[in-house]
């Protein structure tokens, strides 16, 4: 297993470094789990989430959601800048942040096996 490619296409894709490592069933749970709390998260916001000019952190944690955060990127390219505010907004932004940062936790999980964290290595329990 090459660890650039599992990056790569866990990070593209949620989900797809299990899928490539072959644990489908992880994959597909990972995959509706973290896409559809993006994609929530950008509906509510009006895909006004991305806005990089007025909240830059959220926005690079965002991006580590991969493929959902870049088709809402491609989207927002044509649209005109608008200063969004309101509880609606941040909430959107807040479940799309919370997408970035499960799709990081998961392409972490995706690495350990083909970087072979762990091994050789007594378990405490």
């Amino acid at each position: 297993m090459k660890p650039i490619l599992t990056l790569l296409l866990a990070w593209l894709v949620p989900g797809a470094g299990h899928f490539y490592l072959g644990k489908r069933r992880q994959a597909w749970i990972y995959f509706v789990a973290i896409t559809s709390t993006f994609l929530a998260g950008s509906i509510m916001a009006g895909g006004r989430n991305l806005w990089y000019y007025q909240y830059m952190a959220s926005f690079y944690v965002q991006m580590l959601a991969g493929g959902p955060s870049l088709a809402v990127l491609a989207w927002q390219a044509g649209q005109p800048y608008v200063p969004a505010v309101g509880r609606v907004l941040d909430a959107g932004r807040l479940y799309a942040v919370v997408a970035g940062l499960l799709n990081l936790m998961v392409i972490l999980d995706a690495l350990g096996p083909v970087l072979g964290a762990g091994e050789g290595k007594e378990s405490a329990c």
